[in-house]
């Protein structure tokens, strides 16, 4: 895990591990990523569905950390974020969930 950003790793354990998350897990780590990158997740649908709302405390905690990229300028070919950054960051985040749960 060398590239990964300091930043991005306590931002994300600090809403996996926020007292305010009684059992939203997955839908944390979706909105997250949501106000991080833009981007949706599409798997674990079945779990969110099954899992509490998000308290608004939490959200805007999640909202405060802002967009650091955008899946748009991902594969733009005049910058911004390559693929294998966001990758790695994306890849970084599950790695980091997958010690949480």
């Amino acid at each position: 895990m060398s590239n990964c950003s300091p930043r991005l790793t306590a931002s994300v354990l600090e809403v996996l591990l926020h007292p305010l998350n009684k059992g939203s897990s997955h839908r944390v780590l979706t909105a997250f990523v949501k106000c991080l990158t833009g981007a949706n997740i599409v798997d674990a649908r079945d779990l969110e569905d099954k899992e509490r709302e998000i308290p608004a405390e939490l959200m805007r905690t999640i909202r405060d950390y802002g967009r650091f990229t955008s899946a748009t300028r991902v594969f733009d070919a005049n910058g911004g974020e390559s693929y294998g950054e966001l990758s790695s960051s994306l890849t970084q985040l599950q790695l980091i969930y997958s010690l949480h749960v």
